[in-house]
């Protein structure tokens, strides 16, 4: 039965998860982050954008509204940037988001 609680709890914690009912959270008004510089390959660019989101969050309002599967109001979108070989892709994406935790609290 430990074994299980720990699974969950670091489940929930790595946002693998969500916690709680939709009806509980508690969010922050939206965050953007801005994956730079631009990447290659497209799920790059969206990984990089997240995780500035996520440092954004973690300085704002600490780390337990730092986990992107417990936010709300999620979008992520990416554009090809420019560059300066002819024929080479790479992409920029921005991601934005309501940091939650997945219950409610009292603030």
């Amino acid at each position: 039965m430990m074994r299980t609680t720990l699974v969950v709890a670091t489940a929930a914690t790595l946002g693998l998860i969500s916690v709680g009912t939709a009806n509980a959270k508690t969010c922050k008004p939206l965050v953007e982050g801005f994956g730079s510089p631009p990447f290659l390959v497209k799920n790059q660019a969206k990984g990089a954008a997240i995780e500035y989101w996520r440092q954004d969050v973690v300085r704002k309002y600490g780390g337990f509204y730092a986990v992107w599967g417990n936010s709300s109001s999620r979008s992520i979108s990416c554009h090809t940037a420019k560059t300066v070989q002819p024929g080479v892709s790479r992409f920029s994406c921005k991601a934005k988001a309501k940091p939650c935790v997945p219950y409610a609290l009292d603030e």
